[in-house]
């Protein structure tokens, strides 16, 4: 099992090569697929709970909300996790270097890079390892997943700052055209007050993500595939032998 050493010195290509054979997201896929089995449990295997207590049918619903959010926070960290790796292994290959764990520190961009990856066959397939002329179908296919990520990244960007950062989203039972759902409601930016009196907020301040999890799932199984497909062919090119 590949590891260091404390205190002590590697040349720079073997420390490279230790942190790309170690740099792993299965972990953070695992994390999800051990969520989306208590959030499928939550409501219904009464046994499966038990040292939390005697859950309210309302605090098992609570508790799903935070389950499938959590599973969309690790999803956008996986797509994160793609773009870095994806952009260390283009840049050590272009400049023939093997200092992909320098550009995995000082990547900061996921967006720019799911934007440019988008739009730019060519940044595209050289992010996964492909010719851009000679590998075009392949290089097309990619980009499109690039562009499945993107949306799903522009789509929940909101929600996941909401979640994970502040105290500004609730879980709550909400009156939707007259049918209750149970989801994540976020107090707006601004209020909306006349006469003492607040308004809610439409459809826009609602997520009910306990519709969207296998979606979620989905996404963060591509990405994770995706990913093994990049070490696969870009792990040669920087170190000169397949990754084993």
């Amino acid at each position: 099992m590949p590891g260091f050493s404390s205190n002590t010195w590697y040349q720079f290509s073997e420390y490279s090569e230790i942190i790309c054979q170690v740099h792993d997201l299965f972990p953070k896929l695992n994390v999800i697929m051990i969520l989306k089995d208590s959030f499928d449990r939550v409501m219904n295997d009464v046994n499966f709970f038990q040292e939390l207590g005697d859950l309210t049918d309302e605090r098992r619903k609570r508790f799903r909300i935070h389950i499938s959010m959590q599973i969309l926070s690790l999803t956008v960290e996986l797509t994160e996790d793609l773009a870095a790796i994806c952009d260390a292994y283009r840049n050590s290959v272009k400049k023939g270097n093997k200092r992909v764990p320098e550009y995995l520190r000082n990547f900061r961009n996921p967006d720019q890079f799911y934007r440019k990856a988008s739009t730019d066959i060519r940044f595209a397939a050289e992010s996964v390892g492909y010719d851009p002329i000679k590998d075009v179908q392949n290089a097309l296919k990619v980009q499109n997943i690039f562009r499945q990520i993107r949306d799903f990244r522009e789509k929940y960007r909101f929600w996941y700052n909401s979640y994970k950062h502040g105290q500004r989203t609730i879980p709550m039972a909400i009156s939707l055209d007259h049918d209750i759902h149970w989801g994540l409601y976020v107090i707006p930016k601004e209020f909306v007050e006349t006469d003492d009196k607040v308004f809610t907020g439409g459809t826009e301040s609602l997520l009910i993500s306990t519709e969207e999890v296998d979606k979620y799932t989905r996404i963060a199984n591509g990405v994770v595939q995706l990913w093994i497909d990049v070490r696969k062919i870009q792990f040669p090119k920087v170190f000169g032998h397949p990754f084993s």
